[in-house]
């Protein structure tokens, strides 16, 4: 019987393509992930002065596109800050992106 895993050698094009042997070419397929919205509560508000950007990978469906939905849950809680502090350690935000996979893994 012959091996039904194709080789991929050193191309890296060639290892592009069977990432996600499932998803289409064609543009237009988007997943979505609904995130929920981030709050911040008082009295004290923090300021950030550098950030640091973190990928998460996600399984797409097929697709690879990803984008970002925030949650509506109506107005947020109205908040009152008496203190403002400058955090010493960097902010974090996520991004999303498709696995390179067809199981998502």
């Amino acid at each position: 019987m012959a091996n039904p895993v194709p080789e991929m050698g050193n191309d890296p094009a060639g290892r592009g393509a069977l990432n996600n042997p499932v998803a289409p070419d064609e543009p237009g397929c988007t997943t979505t992930i609904n995130v929920p919205p981030h709050w911040t509560f008082g009295p004290t508000s923090t300021v950030w002065t550098s950030t640091a950007t973190f990928t998460s990978s996600v399984d797409c469906g097929g697709c690879n596109e990803v984008e970002e939905s925030t949650m509506n849950f109506g107005m947020g809680p109205v908040v009152f800050f008496s203190t403002t502090t400058t955090a010493e350690e960097a902010s974090t935000t996520i991004v999303y992106a498709c696995s390179t996979s067809a199981s998502g893994q």
